[in-house]
C-alpha cells in the first residue's frame, strides 16, 4: 500500500492518521467488495484533505501515470499539472483528467449525488493523448468522508473505437451511394410500369403492383398495337432488388424494339428467350405475352413458365395449360402459342407468383383467394382488384410476402348480343 504525498490542494498533515484507518479500510466489507470487482483497474482512497493512498498497483503495471516508483507518489502528472493549475494565471488546460478527476473527487467527498452522477464512469484524457475511464464512490468509514477512485487505462478501446467510427463512416458513406443508386433504380422501374388503367373497345384492363422491395424483379406492360389490338407482356425475374430491376429494364427495351413481331406472341417470346440468353447468360424469369383482339374478343397468347391464368365469369376456371420453358433455359426452344375466345362479362386476371407465395395463418393464401374471387364474380375488375388490396393490407402482414406481387385484369365489359 503507497501513501503520496498530498495533491495540490489545500490540505494538512494527515498522512499518518490515514495510514492507521490501512488496516479497518482492508476489512470493510463494501470496500474489500469493490476491489475484488476491479482487480484490474486502479483502487485510490483519499481523505477530505486530499491525501492520496493507493489500494492496488494495477494501474501502475500497465502506464506510469499514476504511480511515481521514485517517490512512491500517487498520480504524480495530475499534482503537476494541478500545480500549475495554481498560478496566477490560472488552468490553461481544458476538458483534461486533472479537472475531471478533482470534480469527481469532490462530488465523492461531499456526498453530492447529483453531481457525482456526471461524472460516474466518465471517459478522459490526459495531456499525452492516453485514455482513462474513472468513476468515484463516497464512503464514510469510522464517521469520516473518503472518496473511492477507480481509475482503467481504456487507451486502447478508444482506439478501437475511432478505427470503428471511421469505418462507421465509410459504410455510411457507401450507404448512401446505394441508397441513391436504388432511388434511381426505382425512378426508372416507375418510368416503366403503364401509369394507368386502358379502355378499348368495351375492354377495361386493371392492375395492381406491390414490389417487395423499393424495386422489384416483376414487370408488365400494355402495348397499343392498333385501334383493335393490344399487347399484355408479364414477367417475372428471379430474385428481389436491383439486380432484378436490371433485367426487367432490358426486358422493356428489347419489347420496344420488336414492334414488327407484336401481333405473333411465338415469334416474340423466341426472340427475346434468345436475345436475354446471348446479353446475359441465365436470366431465369416466367413470361406472359398476349394479344387481346378487341374486336373479334380473341385473346392469343405465350406463357413461358409462368402462372396459368384465371377466367371468372359465371365461374371460377384456369387455362393455358400449353407446358413451356421459362426464359433463360435453352436458347433454341420454340414456344407454342395458345388462343381463347372472350366472352361478355370474362374476366381473364394475370398474376406472377407472388400472390401465391404470400404467407397466411393457414399457410395457403390460394384457397383463400379462390374463395375471395368466387364472392364476387361479378364485380368490375377494379373493384376486383380493390377488394383483393384491401385483403392484402388487412389480413397478411407485410413480413409474410415474400415476394413481389403484380395482379392485371383484362374485363370485356361488352354487352350479350
Amino acid at each position: 500500500m503507497i501513501l503520496a504525498k498530498k495533491l495540490s490542494w489545500p490540505c494538512s498533515s494527515k498522512g499518518e492518521e490515514l495510514m492507521q484507518h490501512s488496516s479497518s479500510l482492508k476489512n470493510t466489507t463494501e470496500l474489500t467488495s469493490i476491489v475484488i470487482n476491479h482487480l484490474n483497474i486502479g483502487v485510490f482512497l483519499i481523505d477530505e484533505e486530499y491525501y492520496t493512498m493507493s489500494l492496488n498497483d494495477s494501474l501502475s503495471k500497465k502506464t506510469n501515470l499514476f504511480i511515481d516508483p521514485v517517490n512512491n507518489q500517487v498520480c504524480s502528472v495530475l499534482m503537476d499539472a494541478l500545480e500549475d493549475a495554481a498560478d496566477d494565471d490560472g488552468c490553461q488546460i481544458r476538458e483534461c483528467i486533472q479537472c475531471d478527476l478533482k470534480q469527481a473527487i469532490d462530488a465523492a467527498l461531499n456526498q453530492n449525488k447529483a453531481t457525482l452522477d456526471k461524472h460516474l464512469m466518465r471517459r478522459t484524457t490526459d495531456l499525452r493523448g492516453r485514455y482513462y475511464r474513472f468513476s468515484c464512490k463516497p464512503l464514510i468509514i469510522d464517521g469520516k468522508k473518503y472518496a473511492l477512485l477507480m481509475i482503467d487505462d481504456i487507451t486502447d478501446i478508444e482506439k478501437q473505437r475511432a478505427e470503428l467510427f471511421e469505418q462507421n463512416e465509410v459504410i455510411h458513406k457507401y450507404n448512401k451511394k446505394i441508397k441513391n443508386d436504388l432511388a434511381l433504380a426505382k425512378r426508372v422501374q416507375n418510368s416503366i410500369i403503364p401509369k394507368g388503367p386502358m379502355v378499348r373497345n368495351g375492354y377495361h384492363i386493371n392492375f395492381i403492383y406491390f414490389p417487395l422491395e423499393d424495386i422489384g424483379g416483376d414487370m408488365f406492360d400494355i402495348i397499343e398495337i392498333d385501334d383493335e389490338r393490344i399487347g399484355i407482356f408479364m414477367c417475372d425475374v428471379g430474385g428481389h432488388g436491383l439486380p432484378a430491376s436490371l433485367v426487367t429494364t432490358m426486358v422493356k427495351a428489347l419489347l420496344a424494339t420488336y414492334s414488327n413481331i407484336l401481333t405473333e406472341p411465338e415469334m416474340l417470346m423466341n426472340r427475346l428467350n434468345r436475345q436475354l440468353i446471348e446479353m446475359v447468360g441465365a436470366p431465369y424469369m416466367t413470361a406472359f405475352y398476349g394479344v387481346l383482339d378487341t374486336v373479334k374478343n380473341r385473346f392469343n397468347f405465350v406463357r413461358a413458365g409462368h402462372p396459368s391464368p384465371w377466367r371468372l365469369n359465371d365461374a371460377i376456371q384456369t387455362f393455358g395449360h400449353q407446358s413451356n420453358l421459362m426464359i433463360g433455359i435453352d436458347a433454341d426452344v420454340n414456344y407454342v402459342a395458345e388462343i381463347i375466345d372472350l366472352l361478355p362479362g370474362d374476366k381473364i386476371i394475370l398474376y406472377t407468383d407472388g400472390l401465391l407465395d404470400v404467407g397466411t395463418d393457414d399457410g395457403n393464401y390460394e384457397s383463400r383467394l379462390i374463395a375471395l374471387f368466387d364472392s364476387n364474380l361479378h364485380v368490375t375488375g377494379k373493384r376486383l382488384l380493390d377488394v383483393l388490396k384491401d385483403d392484402l393490407a388487412n389480413n397478411v402482414p407485410n413480413e409474410k410476402h415474400a415476394d413481389d406481387v403484380c395482379v392485371l385484369v383484362i374485363e370485356n365489359m361488352l354487352e350479350p348480343i
